[in-house]
């Protein structure tokens, strides 16, 4: 996509956006969000999937990967019941407790996980 596409597009989500004061406009990273203008986001989404999935419990600990401003409502959410770890190869200010580098070091990560968590008795 070339900056021409980008900017067509920008203007697209912006006339939509205009034509529909139902909807509330995010920027992400690479994105544009479109979403019903209520208070929800991504952290009360991962508190509700923990609540419906019945893993709300002491021995429970999410953890939430991310790259985008969009995903720091998790890493809110998570501060004191689970771990957030942005994944990013720029410093920036955070709620997440870890990060990563890239796509890469977050697949060697997830990688190592699933057999440590393999190994032990649950």
């Amino acid at each position: 996509m070339n900056e021409n596409d980008v900017l067509m597009l920008a203007r697209a989500v912006e006339a939509v956006a205009a034509r529909h004061p139902e909807l509330r406009r995010i920027n992400g990273k690479k994105v544009y969000e479109l979403l019903p203008d209520i208070d929800w986001d991504k952290g009360k989404a991962v508190i509700w999937l923990m609540e419906s999935l019945g893993l709300d419990r002491e021995n429970v600990r999410p953890i939430y990967l991310g790259d985008d401003t969009t995903d720091e409502d998790a890493f809110r959410a998570l501060e004191h019941r689970g771990v957030g770890i942005l994944v990013t190869d720029e410093s920036q200010l955070t709620a997440a407790r870890y990060s990563l580098k890239n796509p890469t070091e977050a697949e060697d990560f997830l990688r190592a996980l699933s057999v440590r968590v393999g190994a032990v008795k649950l």
